[in-house]
């Protein structure tokens, strides 16, 4: 029990936790990224499917 308790045991542990975490943590980095990427995409077609007033306006020129 005292193993437990000591110091050492308990930096080895949280080291051994760190570099556990680490490959996880570039996995979310990555996935954030890729994520963060089809967001301003999707934000952008929906920017470009938009009819802006002066094309509304031309439009209903045309017509008349």
């Amino acid at each position: 029990m005292d193993l437990f308790k000591s110091v050492q045991f308990k930096s080895v542990i949280k080291e051994i936790i760190q570099e556990s975490l680490q490959p996880l943590e570039e996995k979310l980095e990555k996935r954030l990224r890729i994520l963060e990427k089809v967001i301003n995409d999707k934000a952008d077609q929906e920017e470009e499917a938009v009819p802006t007033v002066k094309e509304e306006e031309m439009s209903l020129m045309l017509k008349q």
